[in-house]
């Protein structure tokens, strides 16, 4: 099973998705607490879980698959671990699961966080991941390294 599985944000928002992703710091911290998570397809490498910055590529990819098959209304919702936790206890949910995680960032987006970010973000603006580049400099090289392949 892929790591992180777009939840729908509402029945009538077919095509829309938002895709839980972890940014630096909460990613190292949940591999810890989750032996899910860190063996899941977007983490795993052939020597563990893979750094943060092959994290975001795999990201990327998994999001420009999507947008290439079709999908609109892509967003990133960035789990941060303790607001996460404390909704997962009063769901009585196991965060370790792939399948709460996009629950999660379904409700983040549903909910107009001001942390979901859009994808793809606009050539100029920060990119997504949170490196501090612009978007065209960090995350987007890996659309156009794949187009190249």
């Amino acid at each position: 099973m892929q790591e992180q599985e777009p939840a729908a944000e509402s029945a009538d928002a077919i095509g829309r998705m938002a895709f839980a992703w972890f940014p630096a710091g909460d990613y190292e911290q949940a591999l810890t607490l989750w032996p899910d998570l860190a063996g899941s397809d977007l983490v795993v490498g052939p020597d563990g879980p893979v750094p943060h910055r092959l994290y975001c590529r795999a990201m990327q990819e998994q999001l420009v698959g999507f947008a290439e098959a079709g999908a609109i209304g892509l967003s990133v919702a960035p789990i941060r671990v303790a607001p996460f936790t404390a909704w997962c206890t009063e769901k009585a949910y196991d965060p370790d699961s792939a399948e709460v995680r996009a629950e999660y960032a379904a409700h983040l987006a549903a909910g107009a966080d001001p942390d979901v970010v859009s994808w793809p973000p606009g050539r100029n603006q920060p990119c997504w991941c949170g490196s501090g580049l612009k978007y065209k400099k960090c995350c987007a090289t890996t659309s156009f390294e794949a187009k190249r392949s």
